[in-house]
């Protein structure tokens, strides 16, 4: 098994999919951290806002990296479909294998993503917020959100790699996250929050110390992300043993 997910890791890392992620992601998060600080530059002059308050915010915008993550692990398991070598990894590993295999070595990849997610968070906030003038105020808030920060995008890789078993398109999976995490959880909570806030990336926000008015408390949150990933990764490992991996 452990020569199976460093197979699977390997696969990950090779080619261009995996760093144009990442560089896109950083790339956002920046440019909307630069978007953050102006603003916040204007509130700390108002008196509106506070520096510590500021620097929390702008280094919890890291966060935005998870997308990114779910993107990538989606890819990687449904390009196997496009490609057809999905059915020769059944036939070396076996399903049962192979999932598992591939569910780690997702979970791996949003570690390092996770990790670099703050590190943007912190460094990032700390550059912006000095070219903008600003002296950054780093707090245990600041810790407890990069570590939600890092939470998250772990978390949002089997969510990814599940989507991707399930959709079994690359096109279909990522239109599927972008439109989950953009469009369809945040509409829902706009319109229902007692609804939304149970939606996985809505769940999320708790963990990272979002200030929407309506989250859930981080204990249930974190029950409820874990009930969506256990419910989506038994769906996409039925689905994998039992139908067709040619169709």
């Amino acid at each position: 098994m452990r020569d199976l997910i460093k197979a699977e890791w390997r696969k990950a890392f090779t080619g261009r999919v995996w760093w144009i992620s990442l560089l896109a992601g950083v790339f956002l998060t920046l440019l909307s951290t630069f978007g953050l600080a102006s603003q916040g530059k204007e509130e700390v002059a108002a008196g509106t806002t506070d520096l510590v308050t500021l620097t929390d915010g702008l280094a919890r915008n890291a966060f935005a990296i998870l997308l990114f993550v779910g993107i990538l692990c989606a890819v990687l398991v449904a390009r196997e479909y496009a490609s057809g070598s999905i059915s020769r990894s059944v036939v070396v590993a076996g399903r049962s294998r192979l999932f598992s295999a591939k569910l780690v070595a997702a979970t791996g990849i949003g570690a390092v993503f996770g990790a670099v997610a703050v590190v943007v968070g912190f460094a990032g906030t700390w550059a912006i917020m000095t070219a903008y003038g600003l002296t950054p105020e780093f707090s245990g808030t600041t810790v407890a959100t990069l570590a939600g920060v890092f939470a998250v995008n772990v978390l949002a890789a089997p969510w990814g790699a599940a989507l991707g078993w399930i959709l079994r398109s690359p096109v279909v999976a990522v239109s599927v996250v972008l439109a989950l995490a953009l469009l369809v959880e945040p509409g829902i909570l706009a319109l229902a929050p007692s609804v939304g806030q149970f939606f996985l990336t809505i769940a999320m926000s708790s963990v990272y110390g979002d200030v929407k008015p309506v989250l859930l408390s981080l204990p249930v949150a974190a029950a409820v992300i874990a009930g969506w990933l256990v419910v989506l990764s038994l769906v996409a490992r039925k689905q994998l043993q039992t139908q067709d991996i040619s169709s």
